[in-house]
């Protein structure tokens, strides 16, 4: 009765001790705003008004295993910036935010896969990527104004060169330059 009892406790202790962790985890926010006049992307961690994108950001990874990540566009009806320059907004704050967590995730997992110089086998697989990158990009340039599939598949690529651009601390520009083999 007495052990049932202590793993109970036990029990209550590490969520009572968890759920401090929790609470006492900073949260990061950061907002994207854009200036038209020359098509920059900055990132503030000041409260910006006229932003694209704002994320928020909680690094639970040693209490939970996981990390909450909440990035938001001004989409709807009365947006004032187009799908593009969202997608690449949101990704560019996501970069930026999670930088930390990104880096760890290639040491753990991708860093010993393709190290350099690059072995014939990763060459091969550099050649493969890029080659099917540039044919997404011929049928981006062909089909994105007239077909909603390609349409959504730029606004990923410029997602996905947003996060790339703000995970190296590149200049904010919207583009869909993807570098296949970046860390």
């Amino acid at each position: 009765m007495a052990t049932i009892m202590n793993s109970q406790l036990c029990v209550q202790l590490f969520v009572a001790i968890s759920m401090f962790s929790l609470c006492n985890a900073a949260v990061t926010k950061l907002w994207v705003t854009y200036n038209t006049e020359t098509s920059i992307f900055e990132v503030s961690d000041q409260q910006a008004t006229d932003y694209v994108a704002v994320a928020s950001f909680v690094n639970t990874v040693n209490q939970t295993g996981w990390a909450k990540l909440d990035v938001t566009t001004q989409a709807g009806p009365k947006r004032k910036y187009n799908d593009s320059v969202q997608a690449y907004a949101a990704g560019f704050v996501e970069g930026h935010i999670t930088k930390s967590l990104m880096t760890m995730h290639w040491a753990n997992t991708g860093a010993w896969v393709c190290p350099e110089p690059l072995t014939s086998q990763c060459i091969q697989i550099k050649k493969f990527l890029e080659s099917n990158l540039k044919w997404v990009l011929e049928n981006i340039k062909t089909f994105s104004t007239t077909s909603p599939f390609w349409h959504h598949v730029r606004l990923f690529l410029e997602q996905t060169a947003g996060l790339q651009d703000g995970f190296a601390g590149m200049k904010g520009q919207l583009n869909l330059n993807i570098d296949v083999m970046s860390v």
